[in-house]
This record gives structure tokens, C-alpha cells and sequence, in this order.
């Protein structure tokens, strides 16, 4: 073609390779006169040159700012995910009770045979099982409850400024409409009997709550057994004691 030299040693800048030396089993050659292809032809080689060491720049200023990314995310991701670390889960509540202010009669009542205490740093609770506190089905005390009873009224009395709150429960055999009648019944019945020992009107209550809240299965004898049950809690006079909260007591 008329109008392009090629001499012996002339490269143009497509046909370098990347480590910016010349190929040398490439044909290297420059065009001698932009005019002798004509402007057009020139301005196209040139701006392809031109073009193509701007994409390389480009392309090279990318994979740096990509591999400084990657120098320093990689690390700090790593590090981050080392020094996540997983709280511990929250211990188990102790089984342990706290001292109650009503610990000399809560040794007294232990020793009440068929009871059972739990204690409270403020209160007391009480449970009676209600097959040994009444005639089966009906809210009539029976005849080992009084003795029960007597003994627990005996060690109440001996606290100042003391509340009851008796209240009865059932399991879940029979209609609930039942159930509940006869545990408010049997509540009313034991709170009648402490009035009878000397116990201040004013200072006890009863309710009754039917298969409601439960301790223990009712798919078992055993288990409804342990929820025919009579519990009289002990707390002091609104303000006797630090931590006492008002209001009816919360059934257990």
C-alpha cells in the first residue's frame, strides 16, 4: 500500500507487550505520514493508541484499588469476626430461698405433718394437700384436718401484723363450673375455721381458683392429686415489712 513506510525497528504501541517491551516476533511498524492515508486514517490510529493506553491505565488503577481493598478488608474482617464473642446464657434460678421474716413459724408449720413451706424473703406459702384436708368431692373438713389446722392457727397467731390469703384449687376431672365452686368453697371453709382459732377477720381471705394453674399433671393420679390442694399464704401488714407489695396476692 502506497503511502505507509514499515521500517526495521519502527514499533507502534498496539503492538507492545504488557511488560512495555517490544515484541519481536511481532511486525512492528509506524505509520511515516499521517497525511499520506489521509487525515481521517491518521486521527483513527492515533486515538485508538490513545484510547488504548487510557483503558489500560484505567483497568490498572482498578485491579490496585481493588487489591488495597482486599489487603485491608480481609484482615479486618477476620479480626472483626474474631473478637465477636457469645455471651454466656443466663445461670439457672437457684432452687435456694431466701430467709423469710416469718422464719419461726415457718418451723413451726414444717413440723405439721401432711405440710409443705415454701419460703419467701417476705412471705410465706403454705400447701395442704386437699384429699387429707376434706371429704372426697365435697368442702367438709375431715377429721385429720382440725388437728392440722389448730397447730398451724397456734403458729400464725405468734407473728404480729400477719395477713392470710387461703386459696384452693382442684383438678381438672369433672365440669370447671364445678371445680371452681368447690375450691372457693373449701378455701371459705378453712378460712372460717382459722376465725374460730383466733384468727382476725380482717386480716384473712379466701378465693378459690378451680383446675387453674396447676403444679403437676393431671394425666395421673398422682399428679391430681397434687393439685387438689389447699395453699394459705403469709405476708406482713402493709407496711411491716421492706418489699411488701400491695393488692391481692398472685395465685400459685
Amino acid at each position: 500500500m502506497s503511502g505507509v513506510t514499515k521500517e526495521p525497528g519502527d514499533c507502534d504501541e498496539d503492538a507492545r507487550r504488557r511488560d512495555g517491551r517490544t515484541d519481536r516476533n511481532s511486525v512492528c511498524y509506524t505509520i511515516a505520514r499521517e497525511a499520506a492515508l489521509g487525515p481521517r486514517l491518521g486521527f483513527i490510529e492515533v486515538r485508538r493508541s490513545r484510547r488504548g493506553r487510557r483503558w489500560l491505565g484505567i483497568g490498572c488503577r482498578r485491579i490496585g484499588v481493588a487489591a488495597l481493598w482486599l489487603a485491608f478488608a480481609v484482615p479486618l474482617g477476620c479480626q472483626t469476626q474474631t473478637a465477636v464473642q457469645v455471651e454466656p446464657s443466663a445461670p439457672a434460678a437457684s432452687t435456694e430461698t431466701s430467709p423469710s421474716v416469718f422464719e419461726p413459724q415457718a418451723k413451726q408449720i414444717a413440723a405439721i405433718p401432711g405440710t409443705q413451706v415454701q419460703r419467701e424473703s417476705d412471705r410465706l406459702v403454705i400447701f395442704f394437700s386437699g384429699d387429707e384436708l376434706f371429704e372426697s368431692g365435697t368442702a367438709t373438713l375431715a377429721p385429720a384436718a382440725t388437728p392440722r389446722l389448730h397447730d398451724f392457727a397456734q403458729a400464725v397467731r405468734s407473728a404480729p401484723d400477719v395477713r392470710l390469703a387461703v386459696r384452693g384449687y382442684t383438678d381438672a376431672q369433672g365440669s370447671e363450673s364445678f371445680n371452681l365452686t368447690l375450691s372457693e368453697d373449701r378455701a371459705d371453709t378453712v378460712r372460717k375455721y382459722l376465725l374460730s382459732e383466733g384468727i382476725e377477720p380482717g386480716h384473712i381471705s379466701a378465693a378459690g381458683f378451680g383446675p387453674q394453674f396447676p403444679v403437676a399433671s393431671n394425666d395421673t393420679p398422682e399428679g391430681r392429686g397434687m393439685n387438689r390442694r389447699i395453699e394459705i399464704e403469709l405476708r406482713p401488714a402493709p407496711g411491716a415489712s421492706a418489699g411488701l407489695q400491695s393488692g391481692a396476692p398472685e395465685p400459685h
